[in-house]
C-alpha cells in the first residue's frame, strides 16, 4: 500500500512538473467550430486564433499621371477575433517630386474577417528618373505594438508625360511637321 501511495505521489509530482512544458489549451476551430487542442495561438471568444488582435495589409496603385491626384488603395484585412480600428501613416522612402495626402483617409474600423480600404491621394509633381517609393504604415489602436507596412513603388516608366512636361522645342517641331504634312495633302 505504501508503494502505491509513493507511486501516486511521484506520478502527480511528475505530471505537475512536466505539464507546463507541454501546455496545451483547448477551444473551438474558427472554421469548423469543433473543439480542438492547440500548442500555439490564443483562445479568443472560445475560438482559436494565431493572435486575438491581428491584421494583414497590402496596397494597389492606380493609373498615375503628372499633376493628377490619384488614390492609392491600402487594403486592411482583420484576421483577429475582435473589431479593431487602424491608423495610417506614410513615409516617402525614395523620390522627392511627390505629395501624399491622407486627410480623411487615415483611420478606419474593420470587423473580424472584414476587409476595408483606405485611399490616400498621391500627386506626382514632375517626371523623375529614380523610382518613387512610399511606405504606408498601418497600426492597430487596440494593440499599440502591432503594425504592418506596405510599400508602393512607382517607376519612371509607369506614368506618362503631361503636356507641360514636353520640351518647348519638341512642341514647336510637332506643330511644324503637322503643318507641312497638312499642306501636302
Amino acid at each position: 500500500m505504501r508503494r502505491c501511495k509513493n507511486f501516486i505521489v511521484l506520478s502527480v509530482i511528475f505530471i505537475i512538473l512536466i505539464k507546463p512544458s507541454f501546455a496545451v489549451f483547448c477551444c473551438r476551430d474558427p472554421e469548423t467550430y469543433q473543439s480542438r487542442c492547440y500548442n500555439t495561438g490564443q483562445c479568443c471568444n472560445n475560438l482559436w486564433y494565431q493572435l486575438c488582435i491581428n491584421f494583414e495589409v497590402w496596397s494597389r496603385g492606380g493609373e498615375l499621371g503628372i499633376g493628377k491626384p490619384t488614390p492609392v488603395n491600402v487594403y486592411i484585412r482583420n484576421i483577429g477575433a475582435y473589431p479593431d480600428e487602424y491608423n495610417l501613416n506614410y513615409k516617402i522612402i525614395k523620390g522627392h517630386n511627390v505629395i501624399v495626402d491622407t486627410r480623411g483617409h487615415d483611420k478606419i474600423s474593420v470587423d473580424p474577417n472584414g476587409v476595408r480600404v483606405l485611399r490616400p491621394t498621391v500627386i506626382i509633381l514632375a517626371q523623375t528618373i529614380e523610382p518613387i517609393e512610399i511606405e504606408f504604415n498601418v497600426s492597430s489602436t487596440q494593440n499599440k505594438t502591432l503594425w504592418r507596412t506596405t510599400t508602393v513603388r512607382i517607376s519612371a516608366e509607369e506614368y506618362l508625360y503631361s503636356m507641360s512636361e514636353f520640351p518647348t522645342f519638341l512642341l514647336i517641331m510637332i506643330i511644324l511637321l503637322a503643318n507641312i504634312f497638312y499642306r501636302k495633302v
